[in-house]
């Protein structure tokens, strides 16, 4: 982990976004009174957030032979 997060501290990184992107974003931005940098981090946040859930589980590999080898004979 990267020694600023562990103390809540912001980092700056630089990004390439589309044109048309980043004017969407700087309008909403302004419609919802935020800086831009703070309507970035807060939809990634949302984002991240509705991602956490539990892992999914592991799905078994198809064996042909398993409903054979379950049921008797």
């Amino acid at each position: 982990m990267d020694p600023a997060a562990k103390l809540g501290m912001k980092r700056a990184i630089t990004i390439r976004i589309e044109t048309e992107l980043l004017a969407r974003a700087r309008e909403v931005a302004e419609r919802e009174n935020r800086t831009l940098p703070n309507f970035i981090e807060t939809v990634l946040k949302e984002r991240l957030k509705a991602d956490e859930r539990p892992p999914a589980k592991k799905r078994r590999r198809f064996d042909p032979d398993f409903r054979s080898a379950s049921k008797p004979e």
